[in-house]
């Protein structure tokens, strides 16, 4: 059996809250109330009543209408308070609602209390069901945030061990049958030597191809060195295939971290550098290294054609601006940011902030 509506009363004139009860009635509200008139009944009925309605004069004694609204707000701001008092001038009136109250009514016009009270109930709801729709929201969120760090860990993890598979068998065997050949070419006869030479061309090929794949896949100077010796060597493979020209500049800070936003960090350079080579038809590129209070800021600067900002919320159905998008959740995530400076013709800087692990 549902309770009946509580309703609290803030009022120092006794017939003043029985006509107000009165006029609740009529409405054919089914409810239950207490009247109080000092801060502290008030106070305490809040905790003990659990109103589900606040009528409020906005004159009673010292403790005034303005000051129980301002309690209300405090404890439950979901709780409708409507005031109900004499003419106090449309300025005052005004601020009451600006300030939160949900109606006012006049006193000399009480017939208006129980449709305010009908409607406060109604908003009320209405508040109390978004509110719990944004919070399953605010849950979805940190628990599919939390599902994909989880993913990111264990692709990590698969990573590496491929790219270890990829190094002790495969790079092994091939650097194995590349040296066979090797003797084999001293057997044959001169016929087939440029065969038997051809095919190892075609496995340094392969090798060659296996060691960058093997890189790209989970970078053993990553776990061995750090983040910084990794993207020097990234830098360094940039320039060695003549992309852009890739420096590499960095402070002697300590910059203490964690191995997810080690790798978080190094992936986001990465996918930057690949933007770059796809879009920015830089010539330099300079990255940077340095410590900012608590964090680690890593710039990936350009002498691109650059591009103008806010057009990204515009595409963010392009493989570059998902990139962005994707960087900027992952260390959301983990208490970081980016911050992208760049206009058409004049290069671009993007710079990441993650915090640094505390000792």
């Amino acid at each position: 059996m549902n309770r009946k509506l509580h309703i609290l009363i803030l009022e120092d004139v006794p017939t003043d809250a029985e006509l107000m009860q009165y006029e609740l009635r009529k409405a054919g509200i089914d409810f239950e109330s207490r009247t109080v008139e000092t801060k502290a009944d008030f106070v305490r009925q809040l905790q003990d009543f659990a109103p589900d309605v606040i009528l409020c004069d906005y004159l009673v004694g010292p403790f005034n209408g303005m000051a129980a609204l301002e309690t209300v707000r405090k404890t439950d701001p979901d709780i409708p308070l409507i005031f109900v008092s004499g003419a106090i001038g449309e300025e005052r009136a005004i601020e009451t609602l600006t300030s939160g109250a949900t109606d006012y009514v006049l006193k000399d016009n009480l017939k208006r209390l129980g449709p305010a009270v009908y409607r406060a109930l109604r908003e009320a709801k209405t508040r109390h069901k978004r509110r719990m729709a944004e919070e399953t929201v605010r849950t979805d969120r940190i628990k599919l945030r939390s599902l994909t760090a989880q993913l990111q860990t264990v692709e990590e993890k698969q990573r590496r061990e491929f790219a270890v598979e990829l190094h002790d068998s495969l790079s092994q065997v091939l650097a194995f049958a590349k040296i066979e050949l090797g003797t084999l070419q001293q057997k044959v006869c001169p016929e087939l030597s440029d065969s038997v030479r051809h095919v190892r061309d075609l496995i340094d090929e392969v090798i060659a191809k296996t060691r960058k794949l093997t890189f790209d896949m989970s970078p053993a100077t990553l776990y061995s060195l750090g983040l910084e010796p990794a993207i020097e060597e990234l830098a360094e493979l940039y320039n060695e295939e003549e992309i852009f020209n890739c420096k590499f500049e960095k402070t002697e800070h300590e910059k203490p971290l964690t191995e997810r936003v080690k790798i978080l960090l190094y992936r986001a350079v990465r996918e930057l550098l690949v933007n770059t080579a796809k879009h920015a038809k830089a010539k330099n590129v300079t990255l940077s290294s340095k410590v900012s209070g608590d964090s680690i800021e890593l710039s990936v600067t350009d002498d691109g054609v650059g591009f103008e900002p806010s057009l990204l919320k515009d595409q963010q159905n392009t493989h570059h601006s998902f990139g962005l998008f994707s960087i900027r959740q992952r260390l959301d995530h983990l208490g970081g940011n980016i911050d992208i400076a760049s206009q058409p013709g004049d290069g671009t800087t993007v710079t990441l902030r993650a915090p640094l692990r505390r000792k």
